[in-house]
């Protein structure tokens, strides 16, 4: 018998470039808040920020400090490790939208904390040891004194990175720090989805929120049944 006649389409289907499926889209919301009295006790906060003076004899006294440009990379930037450039935010989202309006109230009428910035936005996650560190400001973070960056890596699991650097006018009594002390927290942790973490630390902290932005599954509707 002769052979059957190929099918129209087959040498498309074994030619043809496999699907390539849309990266996860994640939600992201932060609140920074600050202690109304110290969470831990003094330690040494000019080394801790990495501007304690310089006393080794070999530094050149006429150097110039490093800009807060300079002293982070590509933080500043947005680039990813390695010097490729690129962001995965996808956008900012409204008041409306925020999903940790209650706990922010509870933080303001403990009288133990007072939030100081409340963001959220919309990203990919960039790869396991490849992080795409973004710019708090670009994310909507208009705190007086705050900077930093944050950054989202997948690999097995989540992961959610944090530099914050935080200028105190007034910074919480009991912490033995000049007005205008510059406290960091630089923290990495696994997440898991719709679950709040807890970044610390004496004189501030942050709790954040990650889940899915995938629409959810429709049932199949009768007709399909």
């Amino acid at each position: 018998m002769p052979a059957a006649a190929p099918s129209p389409n087959s040498s498309r289907e074994r030619t043809g470039a496999p699907t390539v499926r849309p990266p996860p889209v994640y939600r992201v919301e932060l609140i920074v808040f600050r202690a109304t009295s110290a969470l831990g006790a003094p330690e040494d906060w000019a080394s801790e920020a990495g501007t304690a003076p310089v006393t080794s004899t070999d530094a050149d006294p006429g150097a110039a400090a490093p800009s807060d440009t300079q002293a982070t990379g590509s933080a500043a930037t947005g680039t990813q490790g390695g010097g490729a450039p690129g962001s995965s935010v996808l956008g900012t989202l409204p008041e409306s939208e925020f999903q940790l309006d209650g706990i922010a109230s509870r933080l303001r009428a403990s009288g133990r904390y007072e939030p100081v910035a409340h963001i959220a936005w919309t990203q990919t996650a960039s790869p396991w040891n490849k992080p795409i560190e973004i710019p708090l400001q670009s994310v909507g973070l208009n705190a007086e004194g705050i900077t930093g960056t944050v950054a989202l890596e997948r690999g097995v699991y989540l992961h959610l990175v944090l530099n914050l650097r935080y200028a105190m006018s007034d910074p919480p009594a009991g912490l033995e720090a000049a007005p205008g002390t510059v406290f960091v927290l630089d923290e990495s942790h696994r997440v898991r989805l719709k679950e709040r973490n807890y970044f610390d630390h004496p004189a501030f902290g942050v709790i954040a929120l990650v889940t899915s932005n995938q629409p959810p599954k429709q049932p199949p509707s009768r007709a399909a049944r």
